[in-house]
């Protein structure tokens, strides 16, 4: 801090010193106007540019403080005495998606709906791609699609979906009980499918996860198998740029004795394949080709995934901490590793930040590591929580839903 004050005052005595060796006058009237008029600009021009310099240098200042700052305790800024032991709650690019067997409502920071809508699913899963919201009936065939203004679209499938993920412009991909298999439909948010995979299951197996990229022209799977008592996975990528080409596979490996159980497209090219023992990361429009990768030893108990980094939750041998969390960027790069004291069921990323909790206790940790807060939560059992403000937490028990600001 003494460096920044020292190198201000430095700039300060050099931009004096450029003020006074302004132009000297010419002893003409007219033309020492004109000096007089050209040396008040400079001094203007000088003055703006350091208020500009000064307010950034705050700026960054403040954003460094605010970055590290920790918390030891919260208020209650608002509370509901009724209990929702019924509502799911999503963290939607700086809003929350409360959904429940009936419906859904899209929430602002100040808990006001922007909509709201009703259904009637049986187990509605949600699936998010920035501010596109998926909500789908598992085991059903409802398939609704938003986005911050309402619904995109809706259809039903053929089928039971399984599972189900979408393109930030609304295309889903759908992987679908045919009785005797599956096969994966990709439909438009209008429900015109636009293709149909299927792989044979002796050759290629069953797929357990999959993502679609950001503009919806690619689709990633992970597909399962075992012969002879070994576990194996096939990676493949499907382009849907030319809808006309009826060979869309553009890539496959084999991951002998691994199993890739999760997949998240990062942007429109980037893709990580999370590994049983660490993480890929695969790039390229055409054929996509592995760019960067991290093996662990230690066996991964959770993962995240957040804009632009992947986090990963081991196991510590320190028992006053006994978990560690691990933080890559989307190169592979080490951004964090932090001991952890909680013990966790929980854990949602919104924004920068991981929420982990369990049924009485929360801790909020940044993506540089930073413990903001770490403590219980007093009033009934932690369901779930959600950030809605730069402090603001909605929090929701089984006694009641209340609104938090660290302090």
């Amino acid at each position: 801090m003494r460096n920044i004050f020292s190198t201000l005052g430095n700039a300060f005595a050099s931009f004096r010193d450029t003020i006074t060796e302004s132009e000297r006058l010419p002893k003409n009237e007219i033309d020492a106007y004109r000096v007089r008029i050209r040396n008040h600009r400079r001094a203007v021009y000088i003055r703006a540019a350091l208020i500009i310099v000064v307010l950034f240098i705050a700026a960054m200042i403040a954003y460094r403080v605010y970055e590290r700052r920790s918390y030891d305790s919260y208020e209650v800024l608002s509370e509901a005495a009724s209990a929702d032991n019924i509502s799911n709650y999503r963290y939607v690019k700086g809003r929350i998606l409360r959904y429940s067997a009936d419906g859904a409502a899209l929430l602002k920071s100040d808990l006001e709906s922007v909509w709201y809508v009703s259904y009637n699913m049986t187990q509605p899963c949600v699936s998010t791609f920035e501010k596109t919201i998926l909500i789908y009936d598992r085991r059903g065939s409802e398939v609704q699609v938003y986005d911050e203004d309402g619904k995109v679209g809706s259809f039903a499938t053929e089928m039971p979906i399984l599972y189900a993920c979408c393109s930030k412009n609304g295309n889903v991909a759908c992987v679908l009980d045919n009785g005797g298999g599956m096969e994966i439909a990709y439909y438009s948010a209008q429900g015109s499918r636009i293709a149909t995979l299927s792989e044979s299951a002796e050759e290629i197996g069953f797929p357990v996860s999959m993502a679609l990229s950001e503009n919806g022209k690619q689709l990633a799977v992970s597909y399962v198998t075992a012969v002879n008592g070994a576990v194996s996975t096939n990676l493949l990528f499907y382009s849907f740029r030319n809808p006309d080409s009826a060979e869309k596979v553009i890539a496959d490996m084999n991951y002998s004795g691994t199993v890739l159980p999760d997949i998240r497209y990062i942007n429109d090219t980037v893709a990580a394949v999370f590994r049983d023992n660490g993480v890929s990361f695969f790039s390229g429009s055409g054929r996509p080709a592995e760019t960067a990768a991290v093996d662990f030893e230690d066996e991964i108990v959770s993962t995240f995934t957040g804009d632009g980094f992947v986090g990963f939750i081991f196991r510590n041998r320190n028992s006053t901490k006994p978990y560690r969390m691990e933080v890559y960027s989307r190169s592979g790069k080490l951004i964090s590793r932090t001991d952890m004291e909680i013990v966790y069921d929980r854990i949602s990323v919104c924004g920068s930040e991981i929420l982990l909790s369990s049924s009485s206790e929360l801790a909020i940790y940044t993506k540089k590591g930073v413990c903001r807060f770490y403590g219980g939560i007093e009033e009934g059992n932690l369901s779930g929580i959600q950030k809605i403000g730069r402090k603001r937490y909605l929090v929701v028990t089984d006694m009641n839903t209340k609104v938090i600001e660290l302090d």
